[in-house]
């Protein structure tokens, strides 16, 4: 490792912002200019995919991203797949289901509450009403509206 890549590493920034992981590395020629090198945080790795130097921008590598991976290399030796197979998270234990006779209440404690009433089916109801029986007609009334010139009358 030259000079400028220990100082590189040394001083560099690692961040997060809206778009995810970066790291701020200074450039070589100019000390005052700093790059923006993307990463990818993963479960067993960093990936570093981007940078904003022009170098970046025509060929797709430069050597910040070079740096910057191999900084992450060394973090991330020791956590590979079959190091870390060993911790599995194991399946949460079942709630119990809340009793719907109890309520809690503002102050923290508990009311029973009465058991909600039975609902009756709606098939049940459509089939009674179905099965309604609808009252005939009288027929003197009928045969009234139809033979004379008198509207409806509730009253005669």
């Amino acid at each position: 490792m030259n000079n400028y890549e220990a100082e590189a590493v040394r001083d560099m920034e690692i961040s997060e912002d809206g778009l995810g992981l970066y790291c701020s590395i200074q450039s070589e020629m100019d000390k005052e200019r700093f790059y923006t090198v993307r990463c990818a945080e993963h479960a067993h790795e960093v990936v570093v995919h981007s940078c904003n130097c022009k170098g970046f921008y025509y060929y797709k590598r430069c050597k910040h991203v070079s740096l910057v991976q191999a900084y992450w290399n060394r973090i991330y030796k020791n956590n590979t797949k079959a190091n870390t197979s060993k911790f599995v998270a194991r399946k949460a234990a079942p709630v119990a289901k809340k009793s719907p006779l109890v309520r809690k209440v503002r102050n923290g404690g508990l009311v029973l509450v009465k058991a909600p009433a039975k609902k009756t089916p709606v098939a049940k109801v459509i089939e009674q009403a179905v099965e309604a029986v609808v009252p005939t007609p009288n027929k003197d009334m009928m045969k009234a509206a139809l033979t004379t010139n008198q509207g409806f009358r509730l009253l005669r």
